[in-house]
């Protein structure tokens, strides 16, 4: 499994840090409920969910 392009990440958010804070998550998420594959790391498999829109990335705003 090859890590997923970052350009092609970046398409799935508003910008990168609501990527990252996205993918942080979702690896936390992996760690905790034990859903992890042992070959890969929790943040490669993060990604390649995001990438295979899995889940989505969402950022609410608050407009004043």
């Amino acid at each position: 499994m090859d890590k997923p392009i970052l350009k092609d990440l970046d398409l799935k958010a508003d910008c990168r840090y609501a990527l990252v804070v996205a993918i942080s998550k979702r690896a936390r998420a992996i760690v905790d409920k034990g859903q992890g594959n042992p070959d890969y790391k929790p943040v490669i498999q993060a990604m390649h969910e995001l990438s295979d829109d899995d889940y989505a990335c969402t950022t609410h705003y608050d407009k004043e």
